[in-house]
């Protein structure tokens, strides 16, 4: 018996903590439709925060760029997000206010909705390095327009 704690008592605790809460937000499923292309999540994550009602904090526009990391090649796709608009493209920003490196295993989880960006983080599978509000207006965003 393992005494890590599982996806359900992460959010749980999550869900509790005031600060946490903030960051607790899971991804809806963004594989459905993406028929095991990577790519494709990233252009329904880009559907979904154009849809956000309000722009990211700071100057627009913004950019998040995921680096995927597997163990012969790093991908990128890069968010840039203005008022109403998100452009995705793939390949590395030249300059993100928010960059999100992980391996790919790790997004298809998250994708997916198995595991939340804040639990990817906290096991250690998911670094961030950037502007963290423009992480958290990320996930606020796509849990409004789910």
């Amino acid at each position: 018996m393992s005494d890590e704690p599982t996806s359900a008592d992460f959010r749980d605790v999550a869900r509790a903590s005031p600060f946490l809460r903030l960051y607790a937000g899971a991804f809806p499923d963004l594989t459905a439709t993406a028929g095991g292309e990577i790519g494709k999540t990233f252009e329904r994550l880009g559907e979904l925060v154009a849809g956000a009602p309000a722009a990211p904090p700071g100057a627009a526009p913004a950019s998040l760029c995921f680096r995927i990391g597997a163990v012969d090649s790093t991908r990128a796709w890069t968010l840039t997000i203005t008022e109403g608009r998100c452009d995705v493209a793939a390949g590395p920003a030249d300059s993100a206010g928010l960059q999100v490196i992980l391996a790919e295993d790790t997004w298809w989880e998250i994708a997916g909705g198995k595991i939340l960006p804040l639990e990817a983080f906290g096991r250690g599978r998911m670094r961030v390095r950037g502007d963290i509000m423009l992480a958290r207006w990320l996930i606020d965003a796509v849990a409004r327009n789910r």
